[in-house]
């Protein structure tokens, strides 16, 4: 097995899914929730942007597709790790997938602590 600090988002994600199969549901569902909610009233969103890193555009981009690619796997998300990750964790993508999973472990809808461990130490850094 590669040292954690060589392995890449998409295989943090693969490892973080075979570790904990029960939690990926819930946290897919709280993705598309966010998503969602962004790309439902993207004004909202542009009116409250202060990040400088990227535009509020790049950001409603992410999360629609992320929508997009949670719609279109369905079920897939949740069977598959090779799936879920290539899908939610390859490119850019990760940038909106980590943000999410990251308010999610700190939700009430998150019920394992261990799963929320394991999302800092496979991406508790910045992406």
């Amino acid at each position: 097995m590669k040292p954690l600090i060589n392995l890449s988002n998409v295989e943090r994600a693969k490892m973080l899914f075979e570790l904990f199969p029960d939690c990926i549901p819930g946290s897919i569902q709280y993705i598309k929730a966010i998503a969602d909610t962004i790309c439902n009233d993207p004004s909202d969103l542009k009116q409250n942007w202060n990040e400088q890193f990227f535009t509020a555009d790049l950001w409603i981009q992410l999360a629609n597709d992320t929508r997009q690619r949670i719609e279109k796997n369905g079920k897939e998300l949740t069977k598959s790790s090779r799936r879920f990750s290539d899908q939610l964790f390859d490119g850019y993508n990760v940038l909106f997938t980590v943000h999410c999973l990251k308010q999610y472990i700190t939700s009430k809808h998150c019920t394992s602590s261990s799963f929320a461990n394991a999302v800092e130490m496979f991406f508790g850094y910045d992406v």
